[in-house]
């Protein structure tokens, strides 16, 4: 259960799904802190002149969960997974 004072981890958070729920997560629970982790693979292939949905992040990380960096953890209340990679 998510209240509105969490520390809440979107693992990748640049896909389709990450930045709807981000703007979800920060509409209803507008204290909490987002925190996002994503390689950042698909960044450059944007199609849109809207705003990036990062912006209502407050923190963003970059990396490969392969090789994640598990004190980012120590903080987080809640984790969202929402991750994929696929070949084009």
């Amino acid at each position: 259960m998510v209240n509105d004072e969490m520390n809440i981890l979107i693992l990748g958070n640049q896909g389709y799904v990450g930045p709807e729920l981000i703007k979800h997560l920060r509409q209803n629970y507008p204290s909490s802190k987002l925190i996002g982790y994503d390689c950042g693979f698909f960044t450059k292939h944007y199609t849109t002149d809207k705003p990036s949905p990062d912006r209502l992040l407050d923190v963003q990380f970059y990396g490969d969960v392969r090789n994640f960096d598990n004190q980012i953890l120590d903080t987080i209340d809640v984790a969202s997974e929402h991750r994929a990679r696929c070949k084009l």
